[in-house]
């Protein structure tokens, strides 16, 4: 049994700051450079130095400007971190897609979120797992969350993890590819033809999006924003 983490990173200046955000939206305030190089060395410490619990390599995928960040590999507890260059073709969902067409027969669970908000606790992907393998018929485990009052129901953010078999099924009915917004100039965009299908079809295909813990940003629930972590500190 292998695992894979993907983390798509991009370095524009031009997120929203929010700092007074309420689950299952995340606080983020990145106003320099500095301050993402911060959060990428942060990304690949944290996915270097953690247990995941069983073999799981890491993909960073440099979308947009991440300067300073060079292609490489790295060492892990459980196998190997790899820093790529991404396609910059469909912002985080590009990237989603990118590593699975490439790798879709080398790993068997995938779990994907967004470059701010951290999956993290001992055995983490481990717990993921076993979570999703502990009912029938769960098709995504959305570590944020589930929007279940949209007429499109789906994880939020797209942060969870789901199988190889499930994301080939996907695959099939989406013309080959997993879903991905064609042009993402709009947060609109990347939300209407990102966010809500790459789990929607997961769920049209007749499978169960299942929430992994309390509805709360929480270690306890494995998952914590980045801007929470920093003010801790």
């Amino acid at each position: 049994m292998r695992g894979v983490r993907i983390i798509p990173l991009c370095g524009l200046l031009n997120r929203e700051v929010r700092t007074f955000a309420y689950y299952p939206t995340h606080n983020q305030k990145f106003k320099t450079l500095d301050d993402f190089k911060k959060l990428w060395e942060f990304t690949i410490k944290h996915e270097t130095e953690i247990e995941h619990g069983f073999d799981v390599d890491t993909f960073i995928v440099l979308n947009e400007e991440c300067e300073g960040l060079e292609e490489g590999v790295r060492k892990t507890k459980n196998g190997n971190l790899y820093i790529i260059k991404g396609e910059n073709f469909g912002k985080s969902f590009g990237a989603f897609n990118q590593v699975f067409q490439k790798y879709k027969d080398e790993y068997d669970y995938w779990l994907f979120g967004e470059d701010d908000i951290i999956v993290l606790g001992d055995s983490y992907f481990k717990k993921c797992v076993d979570r999703f393998n502990s009912e029938p018929n769960i098709g995504f485990l959305a570590l944020a969350g589930v929007n279940s009052t949209n007429p499109r129901i789906h994880a939020h953010s797209a942060t969870g993890l789901t199988s190889r078999e499930i994301l080939k099924k996907v695959c099939e009915v989406n013309g080959g590819g997993l879903p991905c917004p064609k042009s993402a100039k709009k947060h609109f965009d990347l939300i209407e033809y990102g966010e809500i299908p790459f789990t929607n079809e997961i769920y049209k295909l007749g499978y169960r999006l299942v929430e992994y813990g309390t509805r709360e940003w929480g270690e306890h629930n494995l998952i914590i924003p980045y801007y929470d972590i920093c003010k801790k500190k």
